[in-house]
């Protein structure tokens, strides 16, 4: 019995030694396998594993395997782990996630955290959107508070400045903006065209007016608007024609009737038309007296209607019966209102001749006998 005891210890030990010399930790050195005592089974010793361990939050230990494939952390003599090293990332912490060891494969320290970084506000301006401060992680790059839209901030204008039409150019009104100088056109006017002077004779059947609008250098010259009317003479029998271009006076026998200037006009039944009043007087070769009354705008006689009541000089008239003149020569005498300073009288333009209004009333001033 003893000689086979003795036999089994001298193979333990050579087991030992050679383990040992395999690099297998010695029995001596560790304490032996809670696995094998607790299953009853013989130790011989621990084999070091490539697998670790974590023990705290910046070590992990080696595990090791017994002769029975146990698995377990061994200690040294003094209680501490055998081969415990500093844990070795894999993969390094990042803002929200710790770090993990590439050796025991679990995380270890703790995340970095966020490293905050303030997105300036924008101000808005009346030509741009602004934006609200927002924050983001420098390191991930992660929108910690997104910034929005603040939107655009309303103009802010001046009182305007008015463009008048001119006679080609229509009129305007320009608002500008104080802060980004951008403009608004509103409150916009047609041109107004052109506004004549007296009606002038140009010769040759023709007559010329220029503009009298500020800054405008236009003449027009246009044919004249001739009228025939006729006339009986004082001392003659019958009615002799005449021709008048109501425009600008100009008479057939040579002669010129004039504008009469402080004519107020009235309507009565009606009302006047666009254009300007030609109220024109003078004398015929013969020395007969006659007014021509009508309306022109650019040079053309337009049609009035209804009846319109004529203030003028009393002295235009004084003396003379006022004689309305038809198609044929005859003559209707007019009622008229006078006081001294000023005579009015009624002209109606609803007259139908040749089936047609009439834009123009020949008058004829008769003298009256004393």
């Amino acid at each position: 019995m003893k000689r086979t005891m003795t036999r089994l210890a001298a193979a333990f030990l050579a087991a030992v030694l050679s383990v040992t010399a395999l690099g297998v930790t010695a029995f001596a050195d560790v304490q032996p396998c809670k696995t094998c005592a607790k299953e009853g089974l013989t130790f011989t010793g621990f084999v070091a594993t490539t697998e670790f361990q974590k023990v705290s939050e910046t070590q992990c230990a080696r595990v090791y395997q017994c002769n029975n494939d146990h698995k377990q952390l061994t200690y040294n003599t003094d209680g501490t782990y055998r081969d415990v090293s500093d844990h070795a990332a894999t993969k390094n912490a990042t803002c929200t996630e710790a770090a993990v060891c590439g050796n025991c494969g679990e995380t270890f320290g703790a995340p970095l955290g966020h490293q905050v970084v303030t997105d300036q506000a924008v101000a808005a301006t009346c030509t741009k959107t602004g934006l609200t401060e927002g924050k983001h992680c420098s390191r991930c790059a992660q929108v910690l508070t997104a910034q929005t839209e603040v939107p655009k901030l309303d103009h802010v204008f001046d009182s305007g400045k008015k463009t008048n039409p001119t006679c080609f150019k229509e009129g305007f009104t320009t608002y500008t903006c104080k802060v980004c100088g951008t403009q608004v056109i509103t409150d916009k006017v047609k041109p107004m065209s052109h506004w004549y002077a007296e009606w002038q004779p140009a010769g040759q059947g023709q007559n010329s007016a220029p503009c009298k609008r500020t800054g405008c250098t236009y003449t027009k010259t246009t044919a004249c608007a001739d009228w025939d009317f006729k006339l009986v003479p004082a001392d003659a029998d019958k009615a002799e024609r005449f021709t008048v271009c109501p425009v600008c006076g100009q008479l057939s026998d040579g002669g010129r009737l004039e504008m009469v200037e402080d004519v107020k006009t009235t309507p009565i039944t009606a009302w006047t038309p666009e254009g300007d009043l030609l109220f024109r007087a003078g004398s015929l070769e013969n020395g007969e007296k006659i007014i021509c009354v009508s309306f022109e705008f650019d040079a053309r006689l337009t049609q009035c209607y209804g009846n319109i009541k004529f203030t003028v000089p009393a002295e235009l008239v004084e003396g003379s019966k006022v004689m309305l003149l038809d198609a044929d020569g005859g003559e209707t005498e007019l009622e008229v209102e006078s006081n001294g300073k000023t005579a009015a009288f009624t002209l109606n333009f609803n007259t139908i001749e040749d089936g047609h209004r009439t834009p123009v009333r020949m008058l004829h001033l008769v003298p009256v006998s004393e």
